[in-house]
Formats: structure tokens, sequence, C-alpha cells
């Protein structure tokens, strides 16, 4: 008899429809976890996805449960206003849920969180006592991510991170920053299923592109396509998809729009279906971060792989982990953070038969399903 998996405990950060009253934070993390889970799930695992979602009421809440499929049952960690949420809720879960829920054997993954970061201690010493595997998911170091960056707390949080068995890194780049006891990891760069909504372009002889995110000061991708969209001819159309610091991106594109012979359109927020419906109808997809070092050396843009999962060829800054990246085939780099640089990027990108990049994540999606598998056995 084929004996069965261990139950893999993802901790992280999120809250799902059934309890949409109590506002608990819910960041835009949700679809690559769904799709860890989903190949969890395809390799035999069932999954208790357990979120420590703070909620927006200033109120308590005990903890849920709910079973979202027949090997995925999602937990919500209890809400108690004030100071010592963070340690109830971790409290509760190493305690209450680890008794109720965790065997021998089993697999601890944890995302890992900045505004409420995780009691590593609680979790080192459970996994320790109840012989789990510890494996820490890390997409990010958020200490950089801001405009003024702080040597002593990037290494405060590096040796945060040192507390696993074993890690899930976003890039190489990132594993050879945190990786510092050489402990065995798998890359999961984004999410590598094809999604791309089955409606037609936009059939107007025109090339769209399409920038989706975070509309900010510090990465900057919305003002750099507005920018850019100054170069390109009549013949292409810059959609803008986000939120953030709108009325800075509106008056960079009454200020742009005269100069040019594209149209920009700021397209406002959408979300789920909504999203990828929109951009699954465009042609190229911007991604134009910021070209500081501390940034891009330690993440990998997400909504580039969203791009390709929805059939777009991306434009995106020729830094190492993206040239190195299994999706690189399908990616027009630029080298210099320049608008012309990056519109003459947009004009030689060359737009192949759709199923060049469906064969693509399907290979990507195979390549981190074996991964995955032999880091968990």
């Amino acid at each position: 008899m084929k004996k069965a998996l261990p139950t893999v405990h993802y901790l992280s950060l999120r809250n799902i429809p059934a309890f949409e009253k109590e506002k608990r934070r819910n960041p835009p993390s949700g679809q690559k976890q769904d799709y860890i889970i989903q190949t969890l799930v395809d390799l035999g695992y069932k999954v208790n996805y357990v979120s420590f979602s703070e909620s927006a009421n200033n109120r308590f809440y005990r903890p849920k449960k709910k079973k979202l499929s027949e090997k995925v049952t999602f937990f919500l960690t209890p809400n108690v206003p004030g100071r010592f949420r963070e340690s109830f809720a971790f409290r509760w879960f190493c305690h209450l849920y680890a008794m109720r829920h965790i065997k021998a054997g089993d697999i601890l993954l944890v995302y890992h969180i900045h505004t409420n970061g995780m009691r590593n201690d609680l979790l080192r010493a459970l996994a320790d006592k109840r012989h789990l595997t510890f494996v820490y998911e890390v997409e990010e170091l958020f200490e950089y991510a801001h405009e003024t960056v702080s040597q002593k707390l990037v290494e405060e949080e590096l040796a945060f991170l040192q507390c696993p068995d074993k890690y899930l890194f976003c890039t190489e780049t990132l594993a050879e920053t945190v990786n510092r006891r050489h402990l065995p990891y798998a890359i999961c760069e984004g999410y590598y299923k094809y999604v791309r909504a089955n409606l037609p372009k936009w059939n107007d002889g025109k090339i769209h592109c399409v920038y989706g995110g975070i509309i900010d000061a510090v990465k900057g991708g919305a003002i750099r396509a507005v920018h850019a969209a100054e170069f390109l001819p009549e013949n292409y159309v810059v959609h803008i998809l986000g939120f953030g610091d709108v009325p800075t991106l509106k008056k960079e594109i009454e200020k742009i729009a005269p100069k040019t012979a594209c149209e920009i359109k700021f397209e406002g927020l959408k979300k789920g279906q909504d999203y990828i419906d929109f951009i699954s109808k465009c042609d190229i997809g911007l991604c134009l971060q910021t070209m500081d070092q501390n940034l891009t050396a330690t993440s990998f843009p997400s909504k580039l792989v969203l791009y390709l999962s929805c059939g777009l060829y991306p434009v995106a800054l020729g830094i190492e982990q993206l040239t190195k990246s299994r999706l690189a085939e399908n990616i027009t780099f630029y080298s210099e953070d320049d608008p012309k640089a990056i519109a003459k990027a947009i004009l030689s990108v060359e737009l192949k038969e759709e199923n060049t990049i469906h064969e693509m994540m399907d290979r990507a999606d195979k390549t981190f399903a074996a991964d995955l598998k032999a880091l968990l056995s």
C-alpha cells in the first residue's frame, strides 16, 4: 500500500469571500500562493492554508475554518485588537491548531511576511518538537523596498531568515543572498499556468501595450510607461491599470499626451477575472521597474509572469535574474532607464504565434512541479 504524503501547512496572509465581513488584509501575492497550492495538490499533498491576516475592524474574531476542496482547507487565525494580536495568533497556532491538525513528519511552508513578521522562534521550536520539515518561501527582502536603505536592518532581516530546513525562492539571485547555510531550495518565479482568456484581441490595427500594477514613486513602472509612450507611433496604444498615486499619473498623462501620436489610457483598477480579461486582449506587457540595484536584485516581478500567462510579450529591464530566467526567451529587454530606450524595446518586440508562449509556460510549470516534488521528498 502506498504511503500517504504528509500534510503541508501553508502559513501566509489571505482572506476569502466567506469571511469578507471581517475585513482581513488581503495582499496581492494570493495568485502565486494559489498556484503553489494547486501544484502541491497535483503532487498528491493535502494543504491546510493558514492565514494570519489581521482585521481592519477593531474587534475580536474567533478562528475560522472552511474546506475549499477535497484536499485544501482554509484556516483563519483569531483576531485580537491591540499590540498583542500577532503574539496571540501565533500562540493559538502553535498550541491549539498544532495539537489538532499537525502530525509528526508534516511540512511547514511559511511565507516571508513583512508587516506582521512570522514568529520564527515559535515556529522553529514547533518544527523541532513535532519533527516537521520547515520550508521558508522568500519572495523579496522587504528592507530594500524603502527609498533609504539601512544595511543594519537588511542584515537583521537576513538573520531572521536563517531558520528553516529548506527554502522556496523566486530567483537564483535571491537564493545566493539569503541561503547562507546552503540548504536545499527550489525556484518559482510566478504563476506558470497559461490562463489567457478566450477573447479576441482589439483587432483595430493597433498594437496594445499594458502596464498593470502599483502606481508609485519607488518602483515607478506606470510613470515610465507614460514617458515611453511619447516615443511610440500612432499605431500603438498604452493602457495603464492599477492603484496608488493616480493623481500624479494623470498629470503625467496630461503632460505627455499632446506630444505623442500614441494613445495613452488610464483604465482604473481591475481585479481577478476582469484583470485577466483585459490584459488578454493586449499584445505587449510592460514591466518597467526601477533600476535600483537593491530592489531589483532581490525580487522577481510577478506581473511579468502573469503577462506571459495571458499570452503577452513582456518588455522588461535586462537584469540578471530576468535574463537568466526560464522564461527569458520570450521577453524583450532594455538596458537603459530612459524613455527612448524603453520605446525602442517596445518597437522591437516580435509578436509570434500564441502557442509559442503557451508551450514555454507548460515547460516551466512541469519543471517547477518536478523541483517542488524533489524538494519536499
